[in-house]
């Protein structure tokens, strides 16, 4: 057990029944991915390594983030955003609207009010708008519509160079993954079926999110937090600030206030702080320091 505060907070090396919480709340992290939770604030948010329940939210809301791919949700106000890193039912939104975007091409939408817009790479029902008008952009050539004001935009239907533009900025939207963006305000925001370099942004941040895990940004303020279906160089932060959620335990950093704390699966390097202090616990044994106050308490 360490905690701050003197509550029931456990880190265990084997993954069962671990705790880590700022604030005594019942929040647990665990290396083997059962039943893990990281919360600010004391609700049920989970964080698991193997994909199965994992919510991780700044307010408490039930968003999950699944290093498999399975249900996963990612919300900086807690409304259902989904992220999914096998393309089943991704919802990515800044203001809680019902947007979808899917890396497998099924049933996408990409939209910066919360209109029903959809991007779709094979070129069925696609709509990409800035103000909410039926724009469709079909890879195929089928049925293809873009302009909201007029400006240059651009429907290829090899996929190729094709772009989507309410306000006549470079958005670009591709059939084949290459270099897609999809923007309301002419930000570069990508949008990528094949999962290289995606973004979708709302107010035209440069958020990421990818399929294959690599480099995968989600924030409803645009700050860099990212979210990777594969472990590598996770980011979740409701606020911006650089907390680290990992799958495989590398580099692992959960935090309410924003400070600096880590907490790993495999027991490298594993920091847990109530009050940002460097407070470290390592499930191996190896330089774990527990301090409630800042003073270098070792265990």
């Amino acid at each position: 057990m360490v905690n701050a505060e003197g509550e029931d907070n456990v880190v265990n090396a084997e993954g069962k029944d671990n705790m880590v919480n700022a604030e005594g709340e019942d929040n647990v992290v665990n290396a083997e991915g059962k039943d893990n939770m990281v919360n600010a604030e004391g609700e049920d948010n989970v964080v698991n390594a193997e994909g199965e329940n994992n919510m991780v939210n700044a307010e408490g809301e039930d968003n999950v983030v699944n290093a498999e791919g399975e249900d996963n949700v990612v919300n900086a106000e807690g409304e259902d955003n989904v992220v999914n890193a096998e393309g089943e039912d991704n919802v990515l939104n800044a203001e809680g609207e019902d947007n979808v975007l899917n890396t497998e091409r099924e049933d996408n939408m990409v939209n910066a009010e919360g209109e029903d817009n959809v991007v779709n790479a094979e070129g069925e029902d696609n709509m990409v708008n800035a103000e909410g008008e039926d724009n469709v952009v079909n890879a195929e050539g089928e049925d293809n519509v873009v302009n909201a004001e007029g400006e240059d935009n651009v429907v290829n239907a090899e996929g190729e160079d094709n772009v989507v533009n309410a306000e006549g900025e470079d958005n670009m939207v591709n059939s084949e993954g290459e270099d897609n963006m999809v923007n309301a305000e002419g930000e570069d925001n990508v949008v990528n079926a094949e999962g290289e370099d995606n973004v979708v942004n709302a107010e035209g941040e440069d958020n990421v999110v990818n399929a294959e895990g690599e480099d995968n940004v989600v924030n409803a303020e645009g700050e860099d937090n990212m979210v990777n279906s594969e472990g590598e160089d996770n980011m979740v932060n409701a606020e911006g600030e650089d907390n680290v959620v990992n799958a495989e335990g590398e580099d692992n950093v959960v935090n309410a206030e924003g400070e600096d704390n880590v907490v790993n699966a495999e027991g490298e390097d594993n920091m847990v702080n109530a009050e940002g202090e460097d407070n470290m616990v390592n499930a191996e044994g190896e330089d774990n320091v527990v301090n409630a106050e800042g003073e270098d308490n070792m265990w």
